[in-house]
């Protein structure tokens, strides 16, 4: 994997960006391969189905994470808030976004911060 990134860092800038066109490099490569409306499109998010992520099943593990004691014990969450979060969430409500948030920078922490000091096999059972 670092063998790709450090092929992309050696790119020079001009064949990566040329004007507004990002990825002149790519495009160049797929013209003859891809249609133009492919290429030329415009740039696209990738939504996060939320709705079925927090379903009954999610949205428990999400409250054992978030409420565990060591995510509290951080000091970047207010336990009474998220408690208020589960409470009012509904599938259409913008709850589940800041729940999926959260859940992902507490596993973050988990993974990237507590890591330094333990193997991520052992993280990860803890997950």
């Amino acid at each position: 994997m670092y063998k790709i990134v450090e092929f992309a860092s050696s790119i020079p800038s001009s064949l990566k960006y040329r004007g507004n066109n990002e990825k002149y490099i790519l495009k160049k490569t797929f013209k003859d391969t891809l249609p133009s409306f492919v290429l030329n499109r415009k740039k696209n998010g990738f939504p996060v189905p939320l709705s079925s992520l927090l379903n009954l099943e999610f949205k428990n593990f999400a409250k054992d994470i978030l409420l565990y004691q060591k995510s509290l014990s951080r000091g970047y969450f207010n336990k009474q808030y998220i408690e208020n979060l589960f409470k009012k969430y509904n599938s259409t409500s913008y709850k589940g976004r800041q729940i999926w948030l959260l859940l992902t920078f507490e596993l973050w922490n988990r993974i990237f911060i507590d890591s330094s000091n333990a193997s991520l096999d052992e993280e990860m059972s803890v997950i």
